[in-house]
């Protein structure tokens, strides 16, 4: 077994020889061979002098970059380890004695994890600061870097945090797969950066890796009381935006002019917690203004300043305004149209992901229905799992109250209407004549005939073809053997649905083609779905490409089902949603305004013939009596 473990450093002589003494005490009783390499990324200190010293005690390689930047120098390491196990570590990282022991032991316990996490804590060179209540506050441990599952050695839940730089290690031949560090996130010399090892192990999970914590790996990150000036935290939120806003496009899409009043909402949050005597939560506001600051900053310089007699009023804060100011002039005719819509029973569109789903959710929004996106995805910060499978037999209590108060109005966070994007908006704080909800959200579609049941829903089922989806997903790069893996560990899903599929799942985990996963997690929801729709009368399934052929009269119809009003003023906006009209040639995955028929049959030249052959069979082994005509095909 190769072993390298890594230290990239810039300027920081002094701290890397404190870091490589610990490290020669971490390597006594050693039983295999392994490498120490130190990749100097153009540092202009001592640090040459310091890896001549402890070459002589330690199986120390100098490497030296010159190309500036964090990422550079890790794939530096890539390059120079070549195979076996990489651990990266910091130049600021002490190390228990058995730190690197302990990670050749999970080496040769889970040989094929792709990656591996040490637990980190926080080293005081002083005393712990007062204000320091909480250091598992999200943004704070992160700038502590702190990093703490307990002391066992385990594989890691889904969705558990990723490691840290301070502490982690690749399966070089499993890393592979997804190439080098992104070399626009990362510290580049003396301009701070975040995100690149964040961004490189999210990337690997989506290639379908797991991995292991290792809590018995110790390592603490000295502390610099210089990172804790309040200068210092919203620059480092800034960079901590920047490195979102490159990792995820769509999030600046997202966060546009608003995002300045909102933070201005953080900092009178945080002055409040001040007053409380919450400093750490004080702090973390501050971080939060940063991150805002950092999704609304463009990567390209801005022309200079035209010379002005006056100083106009920041753009953010003119389109800032005039939002609100819409929301409050629209809000009238927005409440008149709530209390227009009948009540009846609550709607719920869902289906596999990729299937159509917003845009469909958003043709039934245009009656001015109460409209709520996605309660159940995590990112909502409302329920934890991606996925949640509820038989209605053995319903989840803790699911049914949360979207018993989403049909009480509440959540509204989870608003997708045109003027509830900001919590000053009318729409997000005053009471509304809530009389019928429309929730969009395939998250939940495991759990809707458990809904339906309970609440009385009337659920549209949205199916796709298998190389629509297939190609969607791959295309957006959103994985999916986590999702294999999460249903092959639920006992009462696979027993209730995909037992007899259980080798196919096992051909989607082993698979190293996203497209082969793709096609077997679409084929294991649909079976699941079209099984509720054949028992259920409130539940009706519904082919996308059967919607988007001829939208306007379908959704007539559909509306008419429903009970929903349809009128000249929603057939124009439904027009609108299925001609492209207001489209952007910025790709984002929500978008709706689409020319729909275009979509369906646009597989057809982004796979190859052999490819969709290969989706063909599998989606057979499914029995779903669905896109089963060559025609289809």
């Amino acid at each position: 077994m190769k072993i390298t473990a890594c230290i990239c450093t810039y300027n920081r002589a002094d701290s890397l020889r404190q870091a490589l003494s610990s490290i020669e005490q971490a390597s006594l009783g050693m039983d295999c061979s392994w490498t120490l390499l130190v990749v100097d990324n153009n540092s202009k200190d001592s640090t040459a002098a310091v890896c001549a010293e402890f070459a002589r005690r330690l199986p120390l390689r100098y490497v030296f970059e010159s190309e500036q930047g964090l990422s550079h120098a890790r794939n530096r390491a890539l390059k120079e380890a070549g195979d076996g196990f990489l651990i990266f570590t910091d130049d600021d990282v002490l190390f228990d004695p058995a730190w690197l022991r302990e990670y050749v032991k999970a080496f040769a316990a889970w040989p094929e994890a792709a990656f591996f996490g040490g637990r980190v804590l926080p080293l005081w060179q002083r005393r712990r600061p007062r204000w320091l209540i909480d250091e598992s506050l999200p943004l704070i441990s992160g700038l502590l870097v702190r990093y703490d599952f307990g002391e066992a050695n385990r594989p890691y839940a889904p969705r558990e945090p990723t490691p840290f730089g301070a502490s982690f290690a690749l399966n070089l031949r499993r890393a592979a797969r997804v190439g080098e560090f992104r070399k626009d996130l990362g510290v580049s010399g003396g301009v701070p950066g975040r995100g690149e090892e964040t961004d490189y192990l999210e990337r690997l999970v989506a290639a379908g890796g797991h991995g292991i914590y290792v809590g018995r790996a110790m390592a603490w990150h000295v502390q610099d009381d210089a990172r804790f000036g309040w200068g210092y935290l919203y620059r480092y939120g800034i960079q901590k935006g920047i490195a979102a806003r490159r990792a995820n496009p769509g999030a600046a899409a997202d966060s546009s002019a608003s995002s300045f009043m909102t933070e201005v909402m953080y900092a009178a949050r945080g002055a409040l917690q001040w007053l409380r005597g919450r400093g750490d939560r004080c702090r973390q506001c501050v971080i939060l203004m940063g991150i805002q600051k950092g999704l609304r900053t463009s990567d390209t310089p801005s022309p200079p300043p035209r010379r002005s007699l006056k100083m106009p009023l920041p753009a953010q804060w003119k389109l800032a305004i005039g939002k609100q100011w819409g929301a409050w002039r629209a809000y009238p005719e927005t409440r008149r149209r709530l209390q227009t819509i009948a009540s009846g029973p609550p709607i719920l569109v869902t289906g596999a992901h990729r299937s159509g789903t917003t845009w469909f959710g958003s043709m039934l929004a245009a009656s001015g229905i109460w409209h709520v996106h996605e309660p159940t995805a995590p990112y909502q910060s409302l329920w934890p799992e991606w996925y949640s499978y509820a038989p209605a037999e053995r319903s989840n209590a803790r699911l049914n109250t949360l979207i018993a108060e989403v049909l009480a109005g509440l959540h509204r966070r989870a608003l997708n209407m045109r003027w509830a994007q900001h919590p000053l908006m009318p729409l997000r704080w005053l009471p509304q004549p809530v009389h019928r909800v429309l929730i969009k959200d395939p998250i939940a579609s495991l759990a809707s005939e458990s809904l339906a049941r309970a609440f009385g829903m009337q659920v549209l089922v949205l199916f796709r073809h298998p190389c629509a989806f297939v190609e969607s997903v791959t295309r957006l790069g959103w994985p999916s053997k986590n999702l294999l893996r999460q249903f092959k560990a639920d006992a009462a899903l696979m027993q209730d649905w995909l037992q007899p599929q259980a080798a196919l799942l096992d051909q989607g985990l082993e698979s190293d083609d996203a497209r082969i996963s793709a096609a077997i997690l679409h084929g294991c929801l649909c079976k699941v779905l079209w099984g509720y729709t054949q028992r259920n009368q409130n539940m009706r399934a519904v082919r996308f490409e059967e919607a988007a052929e001829s939208p306007i009269e379908f959704f007539r119809d559909l509306f008419q089902w429903l009970g929903l009003r349809y009128d000249a003023q929603i057939e124009q906006a439904h027009r609108k949603l299925c001609a492209g009209a207001g489209a952007t040639t910025t790709y984002h995955p929500h978008a709706v305004h689409r020319e729909s028929q275009g979509l369906t049959a646009a597989w057809k030249t982004r796979l190859d013939p052999q490819i969709q052959q290969q989706i063909r069979e599998i989606w057979r082994g499914f029995e779903v009596p669905l896109y089963a005509e060559d025609r289809e095909w």
